[in-house]
């Protein structure tokens, strides 16, 4: 893999635009976008709050125990506050959302398969799909933490490199996005929890652009963080076609 894939990535989210236009799936975006305007715009109040109120007091506390320029503090508290988002939305949102992105997914193999039986809904595979969703946040949620919290660290004592750290970070989230956004479609497959880590290294630089895809796409005013996860599911089901070969091979529903 390299890193042109990043690249490449990026390019099926135009596929997924035009491929839910021609299969009429926009009716199936909805009930997730809804659920997630709801959920961004609560983290979002939650978050802006906490940093009215304490970013002030941490920062000026900071920078006298460091002898540091309250205005470097401020900017490093600034760019963690909106890491913290990320991170918050991401976990909330891969575990919350699954049951709606799992049945996303569905339609979208559907479409490309029309061989594929589309399973009907029902609390069973609504609470697999939340368990799945949870698993593989709570396994991957530790490593990710230990190593944003150490850019961050790193950016706090070298303010001057905090843009470098703070584009690392998101890097690190990007990864663990796109492997969320791929294992939608991977569990409709069949495909184990230990089939996916094992194909995850792997398929690193894809997950990186399917994730950065999505971090892009929430920049666009308004209407990018609305529709940016379902696009997420939609761009890395398509990429499976591509990524995704031999994994058939290993399904085996856990």
């Amino acid at each position: 893999m390299r890193w042109i894939d990043i690249f490449a990535a990026w390019a099926y989210y135009a596929k997924a635009i035009s491929f839910t236009t021609k299969h009429r799936l926009w009716g199936s975006f909805v009930v997730p976008v809804l659920l997630n305007l709801l959920l961004f715009v609560s983290l979002l109040a939650f978050v802006g709050f906490a940093a009215y109120k304490w970013s002030p007091i941490f920062g000026d506390y900071i920078a006298q125990r460091l002898d540091i320029s309250v205005f470097w503090i401020r900017l490093v508290s600034a760019l963690a506050g909106m890491v913290i988002m990320l991170m918050l939305y991401k976990n909330i949102m891969l575990i919350m959302l699954a049951p709606t992105f799992g049945t996303l997914a569905e339609k979208v193999l559907k479409a490309r398969q029309p061989e594929y039986f589309e399973a009907e809904f029902s609390i069973r595979t609504t609470w697999h799909n939340l368990k799945r969703g949870f698993s593989m946040t709570l396994r991957y949620t530790p490593l990710e933490l230990l190593l944003s919290f150490l850019l961050f660290m790193i950016g706090l004592f070298w303010p001057f490199i905090s843009p470098i750290t703070t584009l690392m970070v998101l890097l690190v989230q990007s990864y663990f996005l796109g492997l969320g956004f791929f294992d939608y479609t991977l569990e409709v497959k069949g495909v184990s929890g230990v089939a996916v880590r094992q194909w995850a290294w792997q398929q690193k630089y894809a997950q990186l652009g399917i994730g950065s895809g999505f971090i892009l796409l929430c920049l666009l005013p308004f209407i990018g963080f609305i529709l940016a996860p379902c696009l997420a599911v939609v761009a890395s089901s398509l990429a499976l076609e591509e990524y995704g070969k031999g994994l058939e091979m290993k399904a085996n529903r856990t």
